[in-house]
């Protein structure tokens, strides 16, 4: 398997932030939370969730394609430094919420959506620590998606109280 080149590097990486020495993966899903903040100012709900729904999936097709190289280069498996499976898990949960939630809460809906994904991410409860186990990209990168669906649950759950 060939070692990821410099373009692949930028994106496996969230343009650097996964070689920082503690917790890569927070910081780039707080980049993604951060663009959920320009998201929700979007005009229609449609639109917010096509953004951040289309920027998960495209995350995710590349944290699954990417990720045996990633594993290559950094000579580990599901090494710390991969972190585009960290970005695609939160514009799902930003999708998610966005789908029931628009901008009714403002930022509350990113900042909880980054909360609750760091969470599920960490703890890892069915079956999001089972996914992890799958061989290749998909262990990698479903593991996020599970936790996604955690996160974006916990979060409208959670702007219900705030309403």
């Amino acid at each position: 398997m060939k070692p990821l080149n410099k373009i692949q590097w930028l994106v496996v990486t969230g343009l650097g932030l996964g070689m920082l020495p503690f917790a890569p993966g927070t910081y780039a899903s707080a980049l993604a939370a951060g663009l959920g903040f320009g998201i929700v100012r979007l005009p229609g709900s449609l639109l917010r969730v096509a953004v951040s729904g289309c920027l998960g999936v495209l995350a995710f097709v590349l944290s699954v394609r990417l990720a045996p190289r990633a594993e290559a280069h950094f000579g580990d498996k599901d090494p710390g430094s991969h972190v585009i499976d960290e970005i695609s898990g939160q514009f799902i949960t930003l999708a998610i919420v966005f789908s029931l939630y628009g901008t009714d809460h403002g930022v509350s809906g990113p900042a909880l959506s980054f909360v609750f994904f760091r969470l599920f991410d960490s703890v890892k409860p069915f079956p999001v620590g089972w996914a992890e186990n799958l061989d290749g990209g998909w262990g990698v990168s479903l593991d996020d998606v599970f936790a996604s669906v955690y996160a974006g649950a916990m979060t409208i759950i959670a702007l219900g109280f705030l309403i």
